[in-house]
Order: C-alpha cells, then structure tokens, then sequence
C-alpha cells in the first residue's frame, strides 16, 4: 500500500539532513496528552508536545512497529511508556479509556529543527493497558487497535426506537418499527 505524500515530505526525504521524530496524541480520561520523542518541549500543530527523550540517546517511550498491508484486516500496534513511578501507576491505568483515539506522526525536521514534513503513520482505538513491574519503577504498554477491528466485534445494536433514540433524540423513523411487525398490506394492488 503506498502513501500520498506531500511534497515538502518529499523534499524532506530527498534533502542532505534530515532529522526524523515521533509525535504521539493520545486521549485519556482527564485530558489529551502530547508527546514527542526528542529532548524538551516543542511547539507543534498548535500544541506543545512533551519530550520523551533523554539526553545520551534515551527514550523513555517505545511505540512497535507500525505495519500495514493491502488485505482489509486490522493490523495494531502498541505504545509503551517506561519508568514510571510505581506509586502513579493507579493513576496510569485509570487514565486508559479503551475506545479513545490515538495518533502517531513521524515529522521530518531541517537542522534548526523546523518541521519539513509529516506523515501520519497510524491512527486508532486505545485498548486494554498491561503492566511491567520491576522495583520503583514500571512500564505500562498500551495496545492501539486499528478501526477495522469493529468489524470483527458483534454488535448488540437494536432495531428499535429506543436504541435510535439513544443515538439520535429527535429522529422518529423507527418510532413505528413495532407496528409494523403486525401490519399486513398489499403492495401494487386495491
């Protein structure tokens, strides 16, 4: 499957220097989070994004690899956070609502660390953390399914007017669905 790039990701690719990042957003319960995987912060997309990075080369963020293919199936990926204080952990697990979004950019930077291009790599569906505890500090991966995987999960959605109701207040067009279960007509003809 290939990618539509712009062209200024284009000039990124091509260009003498290029410094790539990874920029993850993530919704959890008490609020968005915007990280990076550089030093510091930075200012992007209109947000700033906490770095992840440590000096010497470290990140305290991980995300696996990020496959797709030309097959209609779901294909996931996961976001893993490192040294966390074992005392937050309570509060890194409420925090993961499953069924929030998640996305990950790679951005392309020149030598002053302005942005020449961006790519949005994946975009999904957090699922169910798990946890890694080792001492004072844990690591807590998060699983990020595909859209597609919907498709693979029953639904227990009626066709009733209580349940369109619940989506929709104001619209009536199944306020009739149980009458007509008994209704008999005859269709084309007196």
């Amino acid at each position: 499957m290939s990618r539509n790039l712009d062209s200024g990701t284009i000039a990124a690719i091509s260009a003498s220097t290029v410094l790539p990042a990874i920029f993850l957003y993530g919704l959890f319960s008490d609020g968005a989070v915007y990280v990076w995987s550089g030093i510091g912060n930075i200012s992007w997309n209109g947000q700033t994004w906490i770095g992840l990075g440590m000096p010497g080369g470290e990140c305290l963020g991980a995300i696996s690899t990020i496959s797709e293919d030309s097959a209609l199936q779901a294909q996931g990926t996961s976001v893993t956070l490192s040294g966390i204080d074992s005392t937050m952990l309570t509060h890194a697990l409420t925090a993961v609502v499953q069924g929030n979004p998640v996305k990950i950019w790679i951005n392309l930077f020149d030598t002053n660390l302005n942005v020449i291009g961006t790519v949005l790599a994946y975009q999904g569906l957090m699922d169910q953390p798990t946890i890694d505890e080792g001492g004072d500090k844990c690591s807590i991966t998060i699983a990020i399914e595909n859209r597609l995987s919907d498709l693979q999960r029953a639904q227990s959605r009626r066709w009733t007017d209580q349940e369109q109701r619940s989506r929709y207040p104001n619209d009536d067009g199944f306020k009739f669905a149980n009458t007509i279960i008994n209704w008999w007509a005859t269709w084309g003809g007196t």
